[in-house]
């Protein structure tokens, strides 16, 4: 059996059982129990698999059926043309968040040596990729997870980011005093989902990726609440704030920002049209909001 018959006999399997990504898993269950480059397909159909292969597909085949998503089978994701090592114990990277990180990459390359925050951090994805993508950026990923953090330590290896480029500390965001430093640049992609919406999760969600990183609150506003009233005990002025938000959100973001005294607050939409990402930025003299400053 070739590596590209096995591919397409997983494929079948996928959607048979109504897998809508069936292609995409299928492509990249093969490549990781075949050992093929996902990128070159042409030489696919003439690699050959070996017995061993083809049970380590089947077993990660069968995982997938029982509802594990493919990114925690085979270890790794793609984000942002870059691969990211993730476990159970941080969520997968998904494409909606990328915009925060063109975002945050625009507002990096306007400054000269920026010093960013990354809150909430995970798998490290979102900070890693400005590290890649701004040379002169200067990194702080952040996460109340010990294990978040030695995932986001290893991705940043993986991606050759040294420690001056580049660290994954523990920090508590409803502390904000626990974060030290002073930033130019605060992205975050907290959790967001409220608690009707944690009951209607795709299982594939719900039963595996971390709650910690999911629930917001009751109303899915928690962090951004605690963002727009202690962002100044860790920012400079004049520093720009990026969050995601989830899709019905953004307005209400925004609202807080403004009461919190942040200013030319914007709305950035994805690809699919959904109000994503909010930006909004520390006024040049801060100093005036003394009840923003205790962290």
């Amino acid at each position: 059996m070739t590596a590209w018959e096995l591919y397409e006999s997983i494929r079948k399997i996928l959607q048979d059982n109504g897998i809508e990504s069936a292609q995409l898993e299928a492509w990249e269950i093969t490549a990781k129990a075949a050992e093929v480059s996902r990128k070159n397909a042409a030489m696919w159909r003439s690699a050959e698999v070996t017995p061993l292969q083809r049970k380590t597909a089947g077993e990660m085949l069968i995982q997938r059926l029982r509802g594990k998503p493919v990114a925690y089978i085979i270890g790794e994701w793609s984000f942002y043309g870059y691969d990211f090592h993730v476990t159970s114990d941080v969520l997968i990277p998904r494409s909606d968040t990328e915009c925060l990180c063109d975002a945050a990459i625009r507002e990096a390359k306007k400054r000269e040596h920026p010093q960013v925050l990354d809150l909430c951090c995970g798998s490290g994805c979102i900070g890693i990729v400005i590290a890649k993508e701004v040379p002169d950026a200067v990194v702080a990923g952040v996460d109340i997870s010990e294990k978040a953090l030695e995932i986001a330590r290893g991705n940043a290896a993986r991606h050759r980011l040294e420690e001056n480029r580049y660290t994954a500390r523990w920090g508590d965001v409803r502390r904000m005093s626990t974060i030290p430093g002073k930033y130019d640049i605060l992205v975050c992609n907290p959790p967001y989902i409220t608690a009707e919406e944690m009951k209607q999760l795709d299982p594939g969600v719900s039963e595996f990726e971390p709650h910690l990183a999911l629930f917001g609150g009751e109303d899915g506003m928690d962090f951004y609440r605690i963002l727009a009233k202690r962002y100044a005990s860790c920012l400079n002025p004049g520093a720009c704030i990026l969050v995601e938000c989830g899709w019905r959100q953004a307005r209400d973001v925004m609202a807080l920002f403004h009461i919190g005294g942040l200013t030319d607050i914007e709305i950035e939409k994805d690809l699919t049209g959904i109000e994503r990402v909010v930006r909004a930025r520390v006024p040049l003299d801060s100093s005036s909001d003394k009840e923003h400053n205790h962290g």
